[in-house]
């Protein structure tokens, strides 16, 4: 069986220690460390500012996904998903509940664009995040820090992939209504 439940430390903890070997060359190589404890409190300080969920498969932990502000302010989010060796049970789920997780984002934050970072002999990941409307904008060589070539996957509010998602317009009127009231308030701001 396989369930979504919120975010709790020892699921997230479980899920570090447990990672499945592509996740791990793809993860470590961002990171200053290449330990499962700093990767648990990396991960659990991006869920406190963002937001995310855990997949479970089986009775266990098996992925989790989450999307949180990059340090230039709530208009830009990061998107990050990593499991086990049991990812393949939770991927279906990890993709629903990130869409769900996008359109919370935009629909409170009013964010423009989303981006992750995956490493290029990911492939399976690279299918994964286009089969969601990702696009590559860039090829970064060295970008890991001991060389390795990542992809920059990202989703822009105005493109096509948002736009042909059947909420658009929740998303669209969500932001006129925020251009609308920041335009209401210049005037005053002007003053």
């Amino acid at each position: 069986m396989v369930t979504v439940k919120p975010i709790n430390k020892i699921a997230v903890h479980y899920i570090c220690t447990h990672l499945r070997e592509i996740d791990k060359r793809e993860i470590y190589p961002l990171f200053f460390f290449d330990d499962p404890e700093h990767l648990t409190a990396a991960t659990m300080w991006a869920l406190e500012h963002g937001k995310g969920r855990i997949i479970w498969a089986n009775g266990l932990p098996a992925a989790l996904i989450g999307v949180h502000p990059e340090a230039n302010g709530p208009s830009c989010w990061r998107v990050f998903a990593f499991g086990t060796d049991n990812w393949k049970s939770a991927a279906y789920l990890c993709m629903r509940e990130l869409r769900k997780l996008a359109r919370e984002v935009i629909r409170e934050t009013g964010a423009m664009r989303m981006h992750c970072d995956s490493l290029e002999e990911h492939t399976e990941a690279h299918s994964w995040i286009e089969r969601m409307g990702g696009e590559v904008e860039s090829v970064m060589p060295h970008y890991g820090k001991n060389g390795e070539t990542y992809r920059r996957y990202v989703w822009l509010r105005d493109r096509s992939a948002f736009m042909s998602d059947p909420n658009w317009k929740e998303y669209a009127a969500c932001a006129e209504a925020e251009e609308t009231k920041s335009n209401h308030l210049s005037h005053i701001r002007a003053r």
